[in-house]
């Protein structure tokens, strides 16, 4: 047995075993995230619209993250960026909920393949 580990680049494993039956998608699709300077409560939120949005209160921040995309996968992790409309709409859905989320700056803006 091997253990293939590469993120969302293991699906390449495909091609180097064919016969192995491995995925040949195993990033499905893009997200963004954005990450505040504000101390929230512990509670993570859910927000109930097209976009999954995700609020998690970290110890010294908030993380919060959505906007699922198809794309393709970049052949390197430094290719990965964060779209700027999309990072902003992500920013407007998160403050919505949150005066103090509203208030505070961002520290970060990232992309991931989920």
């Amino acid at each position: 047995a091997a253990v293939i580990a590469m993120g969302p680049w293991s699906q390449a494993a495909s091609g180097w075993f064919p016969s192995a039956g491995l995925p040949e998608r195993t990033a499905l699709h893009k997200y963004t995230s954005v990450t505040f300077d504000a101390v929230l409560d512990d509670t993570a939120v859910f927000l109930t619209s097209s976009n999954d949005v995700q609020i998690y209160p970290r110890e010294d921040e908030t993380y919060a993250c959505g906007f699922p995309r198809m794309e393709d996968l970049p052949a390197s992790p430094l290719d990965i960026t964060p779209c700027d409309t999309i990072a902003t709409r992500l920013k407007q859905e998160a403050t919505s909920c949150s005066s103090l989320l509203e208030s505070s700056a961002t520290k970060t803006t990232a992309a991931c393949y989920l």
